[in-house]
């Protein structure tokens, strides 16, 4: 099984306490996403989805919308 030395495990989890994204990180290390968000889970910088975080999500409001078969009245 291949494994990171030390120092690219090192790199890899310093960039994303960095806040750095996993397609960023791939892109400066050569290594894939999949790879980086394994080492980032196990130190636990990592959630089991890194997609979306709920902290991030903006809750949407929605417009009323009329009726079929009515007709919006003009102000």
């Amino acid at each position: 099984m291949n494994t990171l030395t030390d120092a690219q495990r090192d790199r890899i989890l310093a960039l994303l306490r960095e806040g750095k994204t996993l397609r960023r990180i791939e892109a400066e290390t050569g290594h894939r996403r999949e790879t980086i968000a394994a080492y980032g889970r196990r130190a636990g910088l990592l959630g089991e989805s890194t997609v979306v975080r709920l902290d991030d999500v903006r809750p949407v409001t929605l417009a009323p919308t009329p009726a079929r078969g009515t007709q919006m009245r003009a102000a």
